[in-house]
Parts: structure tokens; C-alpha cells; sequence
């Protein structure tokens, strides 16, 4: 079966619907394609792939080895539309990939995962999970498990919004190392208090990488996030408030707002870096100024950046407004706007590892 196959619904075709009620299991991969597809019982392809799509145009690519890739092409316009998890699916060592290309305002939520999607690391292999929604929003509320003795990959990405909600957990965790989870929305991202999300690792030092993406919205995260010593946390929305206080990630009328205690204790053990397409700005004032202080050994990075694929890429002009905000912290520090135009206004700084302030190239403001 080697090669690349395109699935396309045909002009007039009834919607296709897949649903699995029962066992599927394979030794290479696995496939359930339609308008809409729909898991309740167990599917399983143990270091191989379990692939979902919903769409009007799927590709599979085959070789020795089984699914190469995989990509839904064109958007189903059914009032169906989306994939959905309420069972168990589980492709240890493997790879699990639930997509679906959805018209605009079609439906609220384009991909769900209500149950188990496990894809655990084995000694041969790490494991990988993709959930990807285009046209809906993509929602966790069950648990996504990528964890082992290297933790593995998690990516949750969407056109529109993205929620873990109450008692869901996404872990990449790994004994000898973290691994990485990224959640990314074009709209809003919400980790919902009672929600996990974890990269820590055993070994000292080797925790694992989690960002939170809105790229035209707001970040809020009530919920856990743990990357352990040695991990970096990223968040990355479109305007970025420092407030007094302690408490989470939270969002106020399109802005996200990260408190300094919050920023603090991140710092005690792992990196945290905050890329913002627009502005980093504070409520601080000269009356009521806001000293950022941390004795731990992480790194605290401050950018306007735009996410570009799974890189940033320094944005050619932007502000970060933070001249009340003063920081006394043990590791690096960095503070970057513009690559052409920018503004960079902070109070006092120490940072006893290594200091970078930036603001453009022709012109900038420090």
C-alpha cells in the first residue's frame, strides 16, 4: 500500500459518518475518515499511528513503515462536521492525530476529546499527540497522555478557541526528561481551574517545555501548569498587563494579565518567557510601583514576538511599557521590541546571570 492516497467526498454525496462502538486494532496505523468520525469503544496501533479526520478531501501518505502523514485537505461544509473521542484510543510509542476542517460557523467545536488518547513513550520511541481544529474550537476535557521515560510531544491547536476544561489532564511528563505541550489558539485559550498540565520530570534539572498561545486573544490559565526544575512555561497573547498580587493567568477584556507573585514562582525553579504580537504594558504606577524579585535560578524573558510555525520571530516594531516594574532576579533576564521600530521602558533592573535590553535596530527607545 505504499503511497499517497487522496480520500474525496464526492459532489451530492451523503454525509459520511464513521463510528467505532467497539475494537480496532492494528500493528501500523489506523484511519477513520468522514465528514464526521466518532470513537466510543477502543482503537489501537501500538507504535504506529491513530489518525481522525473529518473533512470533505483527506491524504494519506504510505511507505514500509505505515501512516507517513497525514493531512486533511479541504473543509466539510456537513451540519455533522467534527471528531469526536468518548473511548480510549492508544498508540504507545506511537502517534495520535484527530483533525478536522470544518466551514466557518458551522459548528462551536470541531474537535473533542472526552475520554483517553494515550501515546505513551517506550524504550524504542517517544509518543506524540495532535489534536487540530479549523473551522471550531478544539476542547479537552479527558485526559491526553504523551508521558514515559522521555516525555513525549502534545500540540492542541485551533482556528478559533482552545479549552482544557475542569479535571482534564495533559501530560507529557517523563522520568529522565519533560517533554513538550503546546497549546495554541487563534482566539482564546482557557486551562480551566481543576485542569493539569504537566512536563515535570524525575531527574533534577530536566523538566519539559509548556506553552500557552492566543495569538489574536487572550491567555487565562486557572489551572495547573507544571514544567518542574529546569522547564520553561511560554505565554504568548497579543497584549500582555503585569498586575500586583498573586494568583494565575487571567484575562480582562482581551488583555491577559499575569500577576507578579505568579511570575515569581515560576521563577523559583524553571524559565518563563512572555511573547506578546502587541504590547507588554503594567498597572503598576509611580505611587504603587511592582518589584519583581526571585533567588531561584530562572530565566525571565519579555518580547514582542509573533509565533511563526513552532518558532517566534521578533515582530519589526512593538512597546513593552513596564517603566513602574522593577526586577531583581537571580538568572537572565531579557527584554527585546522591535527588530526595526520599538520601545523598551523598564524601572530598575539586576538580573546577577546575564542582561539583554533591546528596542529596534534603526530606531527604539530604551
Amino acid at each position: 500500500m505504499n503511497g499517497r492516497y487522496v480520500f474525496t467526498k464526492g459532489t451530492g454525496a451523503a454525509d459520511g459518518v464513521v463510528e467505532n462502538h467497539g475494537e480496532i486494532v492494528a500493528d501500523q496505523f489506523v484511519a477513520l475518515l468522514g465528514d464526521r468520525v466518532s470513537n466510543e469503544g477502543l482503537v489501537q496501533a501500538r507504535l504506529g499511528t491513530v489518525a481522525l479526520g473529518a473533512g470533505e478531501q483527506v491524504t494519506l501518505t504510505l511507505d514500509e513503515s505505515g501512516l507517513v502523514s497525514f493531512a486533511v485537505d479541504e473543509a466539510t461544509a456537513s451540519a455533522l462536521a467534527g471528531v469526536e473521542n468518548t473511548g480510549e484510543i492508544v498508540a504507545q510509542g506511537g502517534r495520535v492525530l484527530m483533525t478536522a476542517k470544518v466551514a466557518e460557523g458551522l459548528v462551536a467545536t470541531a474537535v473533542n476529546n472526552a475520554g483517553v488518547v494515550r501515546a505513551r513513550g517506550i524504550e524504542v520511541a517517544d509518543g506524540g499527540i495532535y489534536l487540530r481544529g479549523s473551522g471550531g474550537s478544539v476542547v479537552n476535557s479527558g485526559t491526553l497522555d504523551a508521558s514515559g521515560e522521555q516525555g513525549g510531544t502534545i500540540r492542541v491547536t485551533s482556528t478559533q478557541d482552545v479549552e482544557i476544561t475542569s479535571g482534564a489532564t495533559v501530560t507529557a511528563a517523563g522520568a529522565e526528561r519533560g517533554g513538550e505541550v503546546r497549546l495554541i489558539a487563534q482566539r482564546n485559550l482557557d486551562v480551566q481551574a481543576g485542569a493539569r498540565v504537566d512536563v515535570r520530570s524525575a531527574a533534577p534539572g530536566q523538566g519539559g517545555l509548556i506553552e500557552v498561545s492566543a495569538l489574536e486573544g487572550a491567555v487565562k490559565v486557572e489551572g495547573e501548569v507544571r514544567t518542574g526544575g529546569g522547564g520553561e512555561l511560554i505565554v504568548d497573547p497579543a497584549r500582555v498587563r503585569i498586575d500586583a498580587g498573586i494568583g494565575g493567568i487571567g484575562s480582562d477584556g482581551g488583555v491577559t494579565t499575569i500577576k507578579e507573585g505568579f511570575i515569581e514562582s515560576q521563577l523559583s525553579s524553571g524559565d518563563f518567557t512572555v511573547h506578546a504580537s502587541e504590547e507588554i504594558f503594567s498597572s503598576a504606577t509611580q505611587a504603587s510601583p511592582i518589584t519583581i524579585n526571585s533567588t531561584g535560578p530562572g530565566a525571565l524573558a519579555l518580547r514582542i514576538a509573533t509565533l511563526s510555525g513552532s518558532s517566534f520571530v521578533d515582530d519589526s516594531d512593538g512597546a513593552i511599557n513596564l517603566q513602574h516594574v522593577s526586577f531583581d532576579i537571580a538568572g537572565a533576564f531579557q527584554a527585546r521590541a522591535g527588530t526595526a521600530l520599538g520601545s523598551v521602558n523598564l524601572g530598575a533592573v539586576s538580573a546577577r546571570h546575564s542582561l539583554e535590553i533591546r528596542a529596534g535596530s534603526n530606531e527604539g527607545n530604551i
